[in-house]
């Protein structure tokens, strides 16, 4: 070897010791931020979002990096091993599905010494349920490649829709078609924004100008009128929350709008116990995760 390959190898090895001191770095101030809820206070609804918007990481590289970080409050030895240069980051990820304080020891050798490959089989012998990974694959502007794993009840269940779909239609249909069929009729059924937009365009149908109380508020007003803000939150008042709000998380910091949709709850600025009424303006859709932070920080 000469002098100048020898130096690049030298200049790789440095470069390599730097970049594993920086993932356990990353680790560690990932694992302070879940702590801490900084996430929840910059408007992100998990810290895995916020490693993919904030810090710009990749897919791969945000779950990774904040699953680790999780796993590492209650096995410090994954952050350790990883510092030290025995553990990837992405060999610790594929075994948090099976690694716990009483058996750490062993798989944090196997996911040091182990393949890709092998390591995988060996964590699907230990949990076969843990390898049932969905992914999301963009082939084009309007095109995307869907892989999981489903149960052999489930595959039947989408051959009878696909047969009876077929039937009514008297035609050939793919397994994508009867997903839309079957998406379309669950969402028109159970999103309370299509609810709230069908009962919106109703009520426009059949106005009366003699009203003196919109009908979607009228058991808002009537509530707030008598003080009766420990009733049940009326269908009525929901339908007009799901048309402001959308179905969106309102939570906004200084950085962002959460705008999640998932496991979204209703929450009063005003509580309840400060006299809060169940008006349209003292409701606000918020996730979960942002519902108990406001309350906590209350």
């Amino acid at each position: 070897m000469n002098p100048f390959q020898k130096s690049l190898h030298e200049e790789a090895l440095s470069l390599s010791k730097l970049f594993r001191n920086t993932e356990s770095d990353l680790i560690e101030v990932l694992m302070k931020i879940d702590e801490a809820k900084v996430f929840l206070a910059l408007g992100y609804s998990s810290l895995y979002s916020y490693a993919l918007e904030a810090l710009d990481l990749s897919e791969a590289n945000a779950y990774a990096f904040s699953a680790v970080a999780k796993k590492s409050k209650q096995i410090p030895e994954l952050k350790t091993e990883i510092k030290s240069g025995n553990l990837s980051v992405s060999n610790a990820r594929r075994v948090l599905s099976v690694i716990t304080p009483q058996n750490k020891m062993e798989w944090i050798a196997k996911a040091a010494v182990l393949p890709k490959i092998e390591l995988e089989k060996e964590v699907f012998k230990a949990n076969p349920e843990a390898e049932k990974k969905e992914s999301i694959r963009q082939l084009s502007e309007d095109r995307f490649s869907l892989k999981l794993g489903i149960s052999e009840d489930l595959l039947r269940k989408l051959k009878r829709a696909q047969v009876l779909l077929m039937n009514k239609g008297r035609k050939n249909l793919g397994l994508e078609n009867v997903l839309a069929e079957l998406t379309e009729e669950f969402l028109e059924k159970n999103d309370p924004l299509r609810k709230a937009e069908r009962i919106t365009e109703k009520k426009s149908e059949s106005f009366c100008p003699g009203k003196n109380l919109d009908a979607l508020d009228q058991n808002t007003q009537e509530q707030a009128r008598f003080g009766e803000s420990r009733r049940p939150i009326s269908a009525a008042l929901k339908h007009s929350i799901s048309l402001r709000d959308k179905g969106l998380c309102q939570f906004q910091s200084e950085e962002k709008k959460c705008n999640t949709m998932a496991y979204v709850e209703i929450h009063h600025k005003k509580p309840v116990s400060r006299n809060g009424t169940n008006t349209l303006e003292n409701l606000i859709t918020l996730c979960s995760k942002h519902h108990k932070y406001l309350h906590e920080q209350r």
